[in-house]
């Protein structure tokens, strides 16, 4: 009988990678989620719910960003109920995807416009990126940075959006 993975060799640089990789595929989200963002989220008494957390990050123009496990109205489940097979149809990723395409959209795309709106009583963002040259994303972010939605627009309705909205 073998010694098993580890074989003695458990305490080497080796075995550690190969530790923090089980454990990514144990929560894939878990490297989506900057420590430091989530102290300073702390700090600020911003509400969140830590084992909730999806993502937290920030854009390219430095707004605080993240997104929550959610409900039917708000957050990675509604994203997944609403909007699964349009990210699937218009950006081409898998299903599986969805919550780690939108954060790469935060974090690397280029923010088109920002504009604040009033849903429902509340204020919040409405975003647009645009990413590698063509993927627009168009989002719903609370003023605390919460995700309430967001979604794929194909290049025409984005355009359009832009030219309404962009100053």
């Amino acid at each position: 009988m073998g010694a098993g993975y580890k074989g003695g060799f458990g305490h080497t640089n080796g075995e550690k990678t190969h530790q923090k990789n089980l454990e990514a595929t144990k929560n894939p989200s878990s490297s989506l989620i900057d420590k430091n963002i989530v102290s300073e989220m702390e700090k600020n008494k911003i509400k969140f719910t830590k084992a909730d957390l999806i993502f937290a990050t920030k854009d390219k123009t430095g707004q605080l960003i993240f997104l929550e496990k959610g409900n039917s109205s708000a957050g990675l489940k509604h994203i997944e109920q609403r909007h699964t097979k349009d990210f699937v149809e218009k950006h081409k990723i898998q299903a599986s995807q969805v919550s780690k395409h939108i954060h790469s959209v935060f974090t690397q795309g280029d923010l088109e416009y920002s504009r604040t709106t009033v849903k429902k009583g509340k204020e919040g963002f409405e975003r647009l990126y645009k990413y590698k040259g063509e993927y627009y994303l168009l989002s719903g972010v609370g003023t605390n940075g919460f995700v309430v939605s967001a979604y794929p627009l194909d290049n025409k309705t984005a355009k359009q959006h832009i030219r309404r909205y962009k100053k």
